[in-house]
């Protein structure tokens, strides 16, 4: 693990940025180091998972089944529509008048 080290001593400017470069590195390893245990963390938390979804499904798989009653379907009986058909045959009008 590393560590980064602060400056003892607060000179003046120059010596401060040459002291910021220098210690860009370590915190770059820092952050490298930290993204390292990230990924780690995550592969055992994956694994874990894992682990217990493969324990779910075999027990799931020795589960027997107890129901053997029989549920009757509910009947569905449809009800009449009433439907508007228009005439398919065409009538004339005639009038018969009386002379």
């Amino acid at each position: 693990m590393l560590v980064v080290k602060e400056p003892k001593e607060q000179g003046d400017a120059k010596e401060q940025g040459n002291d910021d470069n220098s210690t860009e590195e370590p915190v770059t390893a820092i952050s490298e180091d930290n993204e390292a245990v990230e990924v780690v963390t995550t592969a055992k938390l994956i694994i874990e998972v894992i682990a217990a979804v493969s324990e779910t499904v075999s027990a799931a798989a020795i589960v027997p089944t107890v129901t053997a009653a029989v549920v009757p379907a509910a009947t569905v009986t449809p009800a009449p529509v009433e439907v508007a058909v228009p005439s398919t045959r065409r009538r004339r009008g005639v009038v018969i008048m009386d002379p």
